[in-house]
């Protein structure tokens, strides 16, 4: 008899918790409290595994993953999958059914690249420089929804300035590209 109440409970608990988390971790960087355990990481079975994890939720929205990786890339574990998970995350919910989303490691000299590239309809160039800001949501019709609180691409921000590199977004000719550069060396980018 209680048994949809606990369900709808549970399905409204799930957001507010991820919410809650996501202010967590931000605190915790905004006051030097995340320990990095950065290593040498192979980018291709990292990007398969966040790939397979996804698997599901993006057969369920009619859309598939590639991956393209090769070499490695420093960095702590942990966060590298926590900021590519986000931008896997967003870019199914913004991918046409039907439609490739390409997660993409690359050498850049200085800096290993990660890409998370999906098709779709382009953010409005107003809406780039505001991105990454904690709360903001470029798609005013999500700003009720409980299922994004504006925080993923914040953390992204956080988790890259971390490592002493950068993320950056491109969007363009039907393409939305987020990339993050992890310095190869100690230092900034």
């Amino acid at each position: 008899k209680n048994e949809p109440l606990l369900e709808s409970n549970v399905e409204e608990y799930e957001p507010l918790a991820g919410m809650v988390d996501g202010m967590l971790f931000l605190a915790r960087v905004d006051h030097a409290q995340v320990a990095l355990h950065k290593k040498s990481l192979e980018t291709g079975r990292e990007l398969q595994r966040i790939a397979d994890y996804f698997e599901g939720i993006a057969e369920e929205a009619g859309v598939r993953l590639t991956v393209e990786a090769n070499g490695p890339v420093t960095a702590d574990a942990t966060l590298f999958q926590r900021a590519v998970n986000n931008l896997v995350a967003n870019a199914i919910r913004h991918t046409p059914k039907g439609q490739l989303i390409r997660l993409v490691a690359s050498d850049r000299g200085q800096a290993t690249e990660i890409a998370v590239m999906n098709p779709g309809r382009p953010i409005d160039p107003a809406h780039i420089p505001k991105l990454f800001d904690r709360f903001y949501r470029a798609d005013q019709a999500r700003s009720d929804s409980a299922s994004s609180a504006g925080l993923g691409l914040a953390i992204v921000h956080s988790i890259m300035a971390l490592h002493g590199g950068r993320a950056e977004v491109k969007s363009a000719d039907g393409v939305t590209t987020f990339r993050l550069l992890f310095p190869k060396v100690s230092g900034s980018l």
